[in-house]
């Protein structure tokens, strides 16, 4: 169906409920809060709205902690809402945590024909995705990120300089997870993903282009504790 957004008091809620499970921890070396995962975190007005809140929230319950919130987006090409969004985040992200906070963009594939299928059509383009990038304050901190699941798609690293500046952008390689709709697609990363194998070459060349590339290695015991990005 359509859908419906979580609350500014739902994403409190979610966040307090869990730090509130263990009362006996009164701060953390860092705790990180994705807008991600099972929705589209860029369709919800609350995920601004609570983000310039979210210090002064947790803070009654660790203390000045290091916080690290993270939007990942597919960018809807439906949303009429996204460039302002995503402006609007950087702004968090700059100002609010002085760069400590994350944007990363879901873009898996160069080729706009395997994430038109991938994405079944509901994501703008390269070309247009590499415009609202041109269009958004330059990041303090961690740079924007591209992020790409090792699945047997095109990673053109060439193409992706054309598009987007190294200066501005970097690259994340993570597997493919094994989730049963995955499986059921046929699409998962090749050979020992919990190696370096899948991803190495990607990465040389990347890394001829200029970017900076981080490898995210994965665990067997994520897939099988059911605690992935793509969940069960």
């Amino acid at each position: 169906g359509k859908g419906i957004n979580a609350t500014y008091n739902d994403l409190e809620n979610q966040l307090l409920s869990l730090i509130k499970l263990h009362p006996e921890v009164k701060s953390t070396k860092r705790l990180n809060v994705h807008f991600a995962r099972m929705g589209e975190p860029t369709w919800n007005p609350d995920v601004i709205n609570y983000s310039r809140n979210l210090l002064k929230s947790v803070r009654p319950y660790i203390g000045r902690s290091f916080v690290h919130p993270v939007v990942s987006t597919m960018l809807p090409r439906k949303n009429k809402n996204l460039s302002k969004f995503l402006a609007d985040w950087m702004e968090i992200k700059n100002e609010v945590f002085r760069g400590e906070a994350g944007l990363q963009f879901s873009i898996n594939s160069t080729s706009n024909e395997e994430r038109e299928a991938m994405f079944q059509g509901s994501s703008l383009t390269l070309e247009e995705i590499s415009e609202i990038g041109k269009n958004l304050d330059f990041p303090k901190g961690r740079k924007i990120t591209l992020n790409f699941a090792i699945a047997g798609y095109e990673i053109d690293a060439k193409r992706l300089k054309e598009l987007f500046d190294p200066r501005k952008f970097l690259v994340k390689l993570t597997p493919m997870h094994k989730t049963y709709t995955a499986l059921e697609n046929g699409i998962e990363t090749d050979g020992e993903y919990t190696s370096m194998y899948p991803y190495l070459h990607h990465e040389e060349e990347l890394k001829a282009e200029g970017f900076d590339v981080i490898v995210f290695i994965a665990s067997e015991y994520e897939d099988l504790g059911r605690i992935t990005c793509g969940n069960a």
